[in-house]
């Protein structure tokens, strides 16, 4: 039976002869081709304001590529008020809509478990999404809830003039920035970060490349 694609695990390309349609891998086997496709992915780019900032700041940023960097945001975003997108192509745009429309959905919950008419109550404060819980509505016969919810504050920046804008022209990159912005982003085009500081709070204070600061946790 042919089979369709073969998965080579552990094995790594050392040699490639587009003139005689072969494949060499580092074990020596030859692979023969009609077409070659090249996908071997590819790293994050940093930017110098990042990479040369000290240690704690360094902390509080954050490079998006693989599925573990989503996982890692995935879970920051029920933790932190404030995030800043840095970049307007594909991945930060969707990165920046997917987390305004994810913060909108989360709320702080206490459930309170009643130990008694005299007795006291233990509380315990963790982070649940909205759906199924409603504020003051008992949960079970012992357990009561109380919340308010939070929303997520996003800003995005980007040098070019519009989300997409060295991907799109000009009235369609416009277009996508208005989509965003009605997706709850706050998007700044035309700017970048010029430097980063620590406030005393332990949040990233960036100064942009117009003079203004933006107080957020980065990304």
């Amino acid at each position: 039976m042919l089979s369709l694609a073969d998965l080579l695990p552990n094995a790594q390309a050392v040699k490639l002869n587009p003139s005689e349609k072969k494949l060499t891998l580092d074990s020596g086997v030859e692979i023969a081709f009609d077409k070659c496709l090249l996908a071997t992915g590819g790293r994050p780019r940093n930017l110098p304001v990042f990479s040369e900032a000290s240690a704690d700041l360094k902390e509080k940023v954050s490079l998006y590529r693989s599925i573990p960097d989503y996982q890692k945001l995935d879970d920051l975003v029920g933790k932190v008020e404030s995030v800043l997108v840095v970049g307007g192509g594909f991945l930060g745009s969707e990165l920046a809509v997917g987390m305004a429309s994810r913060g909108k959905h989360y709320c702080e919950v206490r459930v309170y478990l009643l130990t008694g008419p005299k007795g006291g109550c233990v509380h315990l404060i963790e982070m649940l999404h909205i759906g199924g819980v409603h504020r003051g509505k008992p949960l079970q016969r012992w357990f009561c809830v109380t919340g308010k919810s939070r929303e997520l504050k996003v800003t995005q920046l980007f040098p070019e003039e519009g989300n997409l804008g060295l991907i799109l022209p000009t009235s369609l990159c416009k277009w996508t920035t208005d989509k965003v912005r009605q997706e709850g982003v706050t998007v700044q085009p035309g700017t970048t970060v010029a430097s980063l500081s620590l406030s005393e709070e332990g949040k990233v204070l960036a100064t942009l490349s117009d003079g203004s600061e933006v107080r957020e946790i980065l990304f």
